[in-house]
């Protein structure tokens, strides 16, 4: 979260004050929910949990790792385009130690983690900042793309106005000057010559398939405590997506759990058990943080590694 300075303008300094309290009010609110629904449901929670499927744990991983390959290839392409020429290897390094640090409260630890560490190695911190706002806006727009058709199916109260709004709204984000504009806004005045329009439109591609694999991630958590038939999962993308891309708008949160958890359960509740929709709500977000964990943790034994080499 932003830190409030005394040389900031009374007007800002408020704003700020602001939305550190609705924050607050909205995780509190958020948390209290998820934890009602998990006492509601506490005795058939446990009964799932002692009959899981343990081998979808190893999809979960398989998963884990695809998407992880997809997020940091375009990641490495960003940094590249914006002058930090490293090895892939080496961002892979840096992405998975700042990735466990995504779980702290708020998004300093992150972007400053990556910030720390590409230092090191010569890349200024600017850059790193300025290749953390074109990722998250990108990633963004890439996760709201599957969200509209989604949430045109999802409610099927006047579907055809639902799928006109959002064909307007996807033809709007991603035309050229929507799309340079969003940059620009993410960049803050900073120098983007090196970022064509196909870099943009390559990236954004490789973020909905990210969403996707996200999507069968998530599936492989339902899988844990149920079947999953082929025709959910077109919904359990489009819930990862449409979650997952509402959350990244409430930056003023000290963190996005349980928003994320309470949003999850409400779409998978449509076609699955209450219970199982909470289970895998809480349970994707425990099995990534320690994915994110143990990739943090590798990841820094390979930095000692490459400082030894």
């Amino acid at each position: 979260m932003e830190k409030v300075s005394s040389g900031q303008p009374p007007a800002r300094v408020n704003r700020l004050r602001l939305a550190s309290l609705v924050g607050g009010v909205l995780a509190l609110g958020c948390l209290g929910a998820l934890a009602y629904l998990v006492y509601k449901e506490r005795e058939v929670l446990a009964v799932y949990v002692l009959a899981a499927d343990r081998r979808q744990l190893l999809a979960i991983g398989v998963w884990y790792a695809v998407d992880l390959a997809i997020f940091v290839g375009v990641w490495a392409s960003i940094m590249e385009r914006l002058g930090a020429s490293l090895s892939f290897w080496r961002h892979l390094s840096f992405f998975c130690a700042a990735n466990a640090a995504k779980r702290l409260p708020g998004t300093l630890w992150y972007v400053g983690g990556r910030a720390l560490l590409y230092t090191r190695v010569g890349t200024p911190s600017r850059t790193v900042i300025l290749g953390s706002a074109i990722e998250g806006t990108l990633t963004w727009v890439a996760g709201v793309a599957i969200a509209v058709p989604f949430l045109a199916v999802a409610l099927p109260d006047r579907r055809w106005l639902w799928i006109g709004a959002g064909a307007v709204v996807l033809s709007v984000m991603l035309n050229p000057r929507s799309i340079r504009w969003l940059l620009r806004r993410a960049a803050k005045g900073e120098e983007l010559a090196g970022i064509r329009l196909e870099h943009v439109y390559a990236w954004l591609g490789l973020y909905v398939g990210g969403w996707i694999v996200g999507g069968a991630l998530l599936a492989s958590v339902v899988a844990l405590f149920q079947p999953v038939s082929a025709g959910q999962y077109p919904w359990i993308v489009g819930s990862w997506a449409t979650a997952g891309s509402a959350s990244m708008l409430v930056t003023f949160l000290p963190s996005n759990f349980g928003l994320t958890e309470v949003a999850l359960t409400a779409l998978l509740g449509q076609i699955v058990p209450t219970g199982v929709a909470v289970l895998v709500a809480v349970g994707a977000r425990v099995l990534i943080t320690l994915l994110d964990i143990v990739g943090g943790g590798l990841a820094l034994a390979s930095e000692r590694f490459l400082d030894w080499h």
